[in-house]
């Protein structure tokens, strides 16, 4: 196993190093630049956004009663509207600056494991959430610290599956506490770490036994645990258990094999590249492939470990997300790393020479720059018709708005989703009720939505029809407004 320079990774390669660092300096900011470019309020964010205009910091308090269980959770929406003055590129920014925290965070915890430029492009990974497409939507900013928190949490432990130390094992308990208080999704791929250390992936001390390393890993994880479910006692006899309680309403061991089901269902066969797609990538950063007389019969365990992942997605009860791609993801991507990291560990090789660094992580610019382009498109058409809903409101002073859509694009989960249009007057001081309605000789073309399934836009009344204020139509393949009825 390769052990790096600890202490100066880079100074340790001397004018490589120094070409490492610009390197990745390069590939973050271009990370950084793809979220704040693409990354834009679309659900939920414009309803935080709304909601701490109003309240500022205190919505924290008004929202513990809904969300007890994850008391900061609203974390990221925070973070989002703070640093741009309520303003929607500020989900880009704090989009951007969450990946960069990420990356930091990944080269860091992996020090000790991972040759300089081994860390690097595992980093790399990580940043830029290679499977988990849903990094690029500010809704999913929680997921975001979750994951950073994730991390550092591995990072403790690969410290502490070598040596004891007090102050790693108060660091790992903090983070996982930290996860349960804002996004548990991580908590079934924290549970494999203490075997990771006791089976000696991680590197073993001369005469440390395997209890001793799953002890000093495990218990802190157990401890930020434990802690929680004492204060989840506490806040369930005082004021219920709130949006988790209706989450894990009707739970039982005959749903649970139902969800086991549908995880490997929505993982792997409603994304029938996902698994070929997760090979590859294991197979193109584990240079271990390559040292070996029957590569494939030695990468073997990995393969298998990667068949596995959907199970670590189990961690969400309610069917509707069990039927998200976007939510099942998270958790798989997860351990996904994990997988990577465990094989990048077991290799001898390097990935490449230090001086040419970007070539290696291109493909993974690439997947970001396609996932970034999805976002801002859904941004671009969502700016276009709340633009033109807040001139129509503001000219002719009006209080309720429909919008009749004979595209059947409109209304689906990033399409102004049910009130979503509503919230993103009110954001921009618009005190308008905005409607979307689809005529009922045209098709909703709603994929997001009918995977759950959920309900998207109504159909239009004729009153609505003949009374709309605003009709969207294709033209020339390209989404048109018109003010007043077709």
């Amino acid at each position: 196993m390769t052990q790096p320079d600890r202490n100066s990774p880079h100074r340790a390669l001397g004018a490589a190093g120094r070409s490492l660092f610009v390197q990745e300096f390069i590939g973050v900011g271009l990370l950084f630049a793809l979220a704040v470019w693409s990354m834009r309020p679309l659900l939920e964010e414009w309803g935080m956004f709304y909601a701490f205009h109003l309240e500022g910091a205190r919505f924290f308090i008004l929202h513990f009663e809904k969300g007890p269980m994850r008391p900061l959770h609203i974390l990221a929406y925070w973070l989002q509207w703070l640093v741009a003055g309520g303003q929607p590129v500020g989900v880009g920014i704090a989009g951007g600056l969450l990946v960069v925290a990420r990356y930091l965070v990944v080269r860091w915890a992996v020090a000790p494991l991972l040759s300089p430029v081994q860390g690097a492009v595992f980093a790399f990974l990580c940043a830029a959430c290679v499977g988990w497409s849903a990094m690029w939507l500010g809704r999913f900013g929680a997921g975001q610290i979750s994951s950073i928190l994730f991390f550092a949490a591995v990072g403790f432990s690969i410290r502490l599956a070598t040596r004891m130390s007090v102050g790693h094992m108060l660091g790992s308990l903090a983070c996982t506490l930290l996860i349960l208080t804002i996004y548990q999704a991580p908590l079934l791929v924290m549970a494999v770490l203490p075997f990771i250390a006791g089976f000696g992936l991680w590197g073993r001390a001369e005469h440390d036994a395997a209890w001793r390393r799953f002890l000093r890993v495990g218990i802190p994880l157990a401890g930020g645990l434990i802690v929680y479910l004492g204060y989840g006692v506490l806040v369930y006899r005082s004021i219920g258990a709130g949006y988790e309680g209706n989450l894990e309403a009707g739970f039982t061991l005959e749903t649970l094999s139902g969800n086991f089901l549908r995880a490997y269902t929505t993982v792997f066969l409603k994304q029938p590249y996902m698994l070929a797609f997760l090979l590859f990538v294991l197979c193109a950063l584990a240079p271990v492939m390559r040292e070996r007389r029957y590569p494939l019969l030695g990468m073997a365990p990995y393969f298998l470990a990667v068949l596995f992942l959907p199970i670590f997605s189990l961690i969400y009860p309610a069917p509707a997300h069990t039927n998200d791609p976007e939510r099942m993801m998270f958790p798989v991507f997860l351990g996904f790393c994990l997988v990577v990291m465990l094989a990048m560990a077991a290799s001898r090789a390097e990935i490449s020479p230090a001086k040419r660094l970007l070539p290696v992580i291109v493909p993974m610019l690439a997947w970001s720059l396609f996932c970034a382009a999805e976002v801002r498109s859904y941004w671009n058409l969502q700016s276009y018709v709340v633009r033109a809903a807040e001139a129509v409101s503001t000219q002719d002073r009006k209080q309720k708005l429909v919008i009749a859509d004979y595209t059947g694009i409109l209304g689906d989960i990033y399409t102004l989703y049910q009130g979503a249009l509503t919230t993103a007057l009110l954001s921009r001081a618009v005190k308008a009720e905005a409607t979307i309605c689809t005529p009922m000789d045209v098709d909703r073309l709603h994929p997001l939505a009918a995977r759950f399934p959920v309900p998207s836009s109504l159909r239009c009344t004729d009153r609505e029809l003949t009374e709309a204020d605003i009709v969207a139509q294709m033209v020339d393949g390209r989404l048109r407004l018109k003010v007043g009825a077709r």
